[in-house]
């Protein structure tokens, strides 16, 4: 029997397909993606740091442990790159009233920094500790990640938010690249 689709669409099975190379994400890019949760859950919960960054190194980016949930589960778990993630979480960490600082006085009038939302505080607080403490990527580079980031959590203006943020940020402190 061959499966329908909701529109009542035939389809066709997966072994009538041509197998597609698994596209591999950037690792860097999955770092920066879970270093704003690990940020937003230690702002949540108080937890510490350390902990926090085991608990994900360890716990949650083996795939053998939903295989133990679901063992047909199939999917392709991108590994962070676990350098750029602890960096980014002890760094922001350590950070935090310094960077609140500086995000403080890149945001526009409208939007006071104590009116701002945790988890879009947490891609703010990982894209400026980014820019003004690591060199590795392009600024442009950053911005764009910690755009794409809002962008997986917001969908009204915080992503564009995010850009202007940064990037008066990386223009206020004369960032090149």
């Amino acid at each position: 029997m061959t499966p329908v689709d909701v529109l009542g669409d035939e389809q066709t099975s997966p072994a009538d397909q041509p197998a597609k190379p698994v596209k591999r994400g950037n690792r860097r890019s999955a770092a920066r993606l879970a270093a704003v949760q690990a940020i937003y859950e230690i702002m949540l919960s108080d937890a510490p740091v350390d902990a926090v960054v085991t608990d994900y190194m360890v716990n949650r980016w083996d795939i053998s442990a939903y295989k133990t949930i679901d063992p047909d589960l199939e999917f392709d778990l991108i590994k962070p790159d676990k350098v750029l993630f602890k960096a980014l979480v002890v760094g922001v960490a350590a950070e935090t009233p310094d960077l609140d600082t500086v995000i403080h006085s890149a945001l526009t009038g409208k939007t006071p920094f104590s009116r701002v939302e945790d988890l879009l505080r947490a891609v703010l607080r990982c894209g400026t500790y980014e820019l003004t403490r690591r060199s590795d990527a392009p600024v442009k580079v950053v911005i764009d990640e910690y755009v794409h980031v809002a962008r997986a959590f917001f969908d009204d203006d915080q992503p564009a938010l995010v850009n202007g943020t940064l990037d008066r940020i990386a223009t206020t402190l004369n960032l090149k690249g």
